[in-house]
């Protein structure tokens, strides 16, 4: 029977590539904290449907989360890099982008217009 959750315990700095790709039946990931990169593609098209960054994180890949359809998704303030397509096509209706965030990739948060709406808030960081 496939897992339908997995942790990640510390000592994980990088998730690869094609990691989990098309495990339909998870549904549960819990990141550990030292997380810094999660590969292109590596929960697409699974039944993720929660995504909770870990503090630690600065990048996720492209395609990373895209058919997952998570209806809560939790940006990390550290956060530096989206990539393509990481969360097209989810349910989440509210999500905030950390100013923390330097590149947003093409379709990064994508919803076929059939799905819910999202309003996307981007947090400014202000120098003084």
């Amino acid at each position: 029977k496939a897992p339908t959750a997995i942790i990640f315990g510390e000592g994980i700095s990088e998730i690869p590539d094609d990691f989990a790709n098309n495990r339909i039946a998870l549904d549960t990931v819990v990141f550990n904290n030292g997380l810094e990169s999660i590969g292109n593609v590596a929960f697409l098209n699974t039944s993720i449907n929660e995504v909770v960054c870990p503090p630690t994180l600065k990048k996720i890949g492209d395609h990373a989360f895209d058919e997952t359809y998570a209806n809560k998704i939790i940006l990390n303030d550290g956060l530096e890099e989206i990539g393509k397509y990481a969360f097209s096509n989810h349910f989440a209706s509210d999500l905030n982008i950390p100013g923390t965030v330097k590149i947003i990739s093409d379709y990064a948060f994508y919803v076929r217009e059939m799905f819910t709406k999202c309003k996307i808030h981007f947090i400014i960081n202000h120098k003084k």
